[in-house]
Order: C-alpha cells, then structure tokens, then sequence
C-alpha cells in the first residue's frame, strides 16, 4: 500500500541526507500529486516516495516487498525519471556525496541570495541553470524557498558567470546542485569559490551537512572541495 503523508512528523527518525529534498517537495507542491508518500506493507512502513512534477525520489527504509506496486503507482503518476537508494530495474550509478560545512570561507565577490533579491537576479540565476523551463513556475516555488530560509544560491561576476545552489535545506541538512560556470569562464576557479562560498553560507546557518549526487567524471572535483564518497544512488529513465 502506498499512502500520501499528511504529516512531516511521520518521517521523524529517517536518517538520510535526502529529508531536506523530500521536505521542501512536501512544503511546495507544484500540483495536487506532489509530496512525499510512504511505502506500507503489513502495517510495517518500508520506504518513502517523494514526487515533484515528473520526477521521484525514493528512500528504502528495508527491503521493499511489493516492488510491483511502486512500479505502477509511478507509472500512473507518469513518472518518467526517479532517483533511488535500492535497485529497482536497470539504473546507471550516480555517486552519492556529503560533507560538514564547517568551515567558513571569505565571500570571494561572490552575491548570496537573501530577502531583498529582486526578479533581475532571479532571472540571471534561472539562465544559469536552465533557461528553457518555466521561469514563472520556477521563480515561484524557488524564491518561496529563499524567503522562507528553505534554499540558499550563491554567484559570481555581474552578469552572473557562475553559481552554487543549495535548493534544498531541513534543518541541519541540505542537498546541493546548480553548480556551474559559462563555458568561456571554465577552469578558473569560479565554481570552486561559489561551492565554497555556499558551504560558508550553509556553516552560518547551522547545516552540518551537504549532500549531492553527480557523474563519475565530476567526482575529481567535490572531492578536492571537501566532499567524499558515501554511497550510490540509481537513476532510472522512463518505467
């Protein structure tokens, strides 16, 4: 049986770096299917589902015994992509990273977001990462998050030339991503202070610990800003 959550509170106890992901899609819901679900099964629950549009990401909690019915449940979703600590059909690896931000860094010219962000940055920012979505249905949820203490971005130069992106924060917790550089300001050092910097950010605000996932050929790079190896997840494109 799989059941929507009503209630954060009933995740207390999980100890993944993954919560702070699963809350914020549990806070913002972009639609009536978003949030985080949990997996049941003879009263015992073994898992949790956190949707967001077309993407899960699912947790394990002990082995899962109905793998069918998760596979229908995201399939009547129209879930396409899904990240995973537990295999689940054919997955490619992404290597699981996480850190103690506990070192505080000088802010290298670099612009933290905060409250008095106006729609000029957030645009820049959005053209960093994406530039193709929905920039309204983005900037929603995204500056929610930044008001509300729930994500942090850091970037550098103006025009912004590079940035650093913790989307993600619960409580002592956060997940990273968004860390990029336009291709004619590369190999500089640019997303090494913007990652740096968003870990000062991060130390400042209590977080003890980040976590992201990426490629293999990336690892060479979190490592040499602090970051180590601590397991894999499985991605799975289309069910």
């Amino acid at each position: 049986m799989i059941l929507k959550i009503s209630d954060f509170e009933e995740m207390s106890g999980v100890s993944s770096p993954l919560i702070p992901l699963f809350f914020c899609n549990y806070k913002f819901p972009s639609s009536a299917t978003d949030g985080v679900y949990k997996i049941v099964f003879n009263g015992k629950t073994e898992g949790f589902i956190s949707v967001k549009s077309e993407f899960a990401f699912c947790l394990a909690c002990t082995d899962i015994s109905d793998i069918d019915e998760l596979e229908s449940f995201l399939s009547f979703l129209h879930i396409d992509e899904f990240l995973s600590d537990f295999r689940l059909g054919e997955y490619s690896g992404k290597v699981f990273l996480m850190t103690a931000p506990t070192r505080r860094y000088d802010k290298n010219d670099c612009t933290v977001s905060s409250q008095r962000w106006n729609t000029r940055c957030y645009r820049a920012l959005f053209g960093l990462l994406d530039g193709k979505g929905d920039f309204t249905q983005w900037f929603t949820s995204f500056s929610r998050k930044i008001n509300e203490g729930y994500a942090f971005a850091v970037c550098k130069g103006e025009p912004f030339i590079g940035c650093a992106v913790a989307p993600f924060v619960y409580g002592a917790s956060a997940v990273v991503s968004g860390v990029f550089t336009m291709q004619n300001y590369r190999n500089k050092g640019i997303a090494s202070e913007c990652l740096k910097t968003l870990m000062s950010v991060l130390c400042d605000n209590r977080v003890e610990n980040a976590a992201l996932w990426c490629s293999e050929d990336n690892c060479g790079f979190y490592e040499k800003n602090g970051f180590r190896v601590e397991k894999t997840l499985y991605l799975r494109k289309g069910i």
